[in-house]
């Protein structure tokens, strides 16, 4: 069964699962406006989109950049991900320069860092114990934006993120219709048993946004969602207020006056 995992004023895996922002600016004054934005709706963790920000091959750039996010949420979990083109991001990136990317922000003050398990295990090992090394917690991820899995190949997924000894076990799928949408939310809560670290999963498009909400069914300890639909990171994301009150219908913590 997945452990309490705790990162500065939370602990993923208890109670309600924690509700993730992303940030998608593209340049540092934009950066500032959305960060600022961000911190208003109070969100568990914010996710910081790389892959968005023009300057990423600039390693001062993103020091820079994490110290805007810093100045205004100094306290909140912080994912730094740069999501590639192959699994629905913005940039085509080779796996050296990726590699690159993931050990430069071992080295900044950020909590999470994403690494995408397809990468193969030389990198992904690599990049894990660079980070352990910093006191970094990894979430490990997998993101297939045309299809579902067949259970199998999920569970496997699971399997092999908890074996490269990742802290967070993520899988992301597109649902084109309820059985997918159902195949994911059931291999998640089957990881959540088998292993002890938290798990993150999400049937993406209309047709999922159940699996963001229902996060007690699936037993995903993170549920991404939006400040508005523009900025959006992933189809199916639902604005955070909406998600929240949600939650509290679910877990019954809103009653009729």
């Amino acid at each position: 069964m997945s452990k309490e995992l705790p990162i500065k004023n939370i602990i993923l895996g208890k109670g309600l699962a924690k509700v993730a922002l992303p940030l998608t600016s593209v340049d540092d004054a934009a950066l500032v406006t959305d960060a600022n934005n961000t911190a208003q709706a109070s969100p568990d963790i914010v996710e910081w989109r790389i892959d968005f920000f023009k300057k990423w091959q600039e390693e001062q750039a993103l020091s820079s950049a994490v110290q805007i996010i810093r100045q205004v949420m100094p306290e909140t979990p912080l994912i730094a991900t740069f999501r590639t083109k192959d699994e629905g991001g913005q940039f085509a990136i080779i796996p050296d320069a990726y590699e690159q990317l993931l050990i430069h922000l071992t080295d900044l003050d950020v909590d999470i860092i994403d690494v995408e398990i397809g990468k193969g295990p030389a990198l992904v090992n690599k990049v894990i114990k660079k980070a352990h090394q910093a006191g970094k917690l990894i979430i490990a991820s997998s993101h297939d934006f045309d299809k579902t899995p067949t259970a199998k190949q999920l569970a496997e997924r699971f399997n092999e993120m908890a074996e490269a000894e990742a802290d967070i076990l993520k899988i992301a799928t597109m649902a084109n219709d309820s059985e997918d949408v159902l195949r994911t939310m059931s291999a998640s809560e089957q990881a959540a048993k088998h292993h002890n670290q938290p798990v993150v999963s999400m049937a993406m498009g209309q047709i999922g946004t159940i699996s963001r909400l229902a996060t007690t069914v699936s037993k995903s300890a993170i549920t991404f969602a939006c400040l508005s639909q523009k900025e959006a990171s992933a189809p199916g994301q639902v604005r955070i207020n909406e998600l929240r009150q949600i939650q509290n219908i679910l877990e019954g913590k809103l009653h009729e006056s």
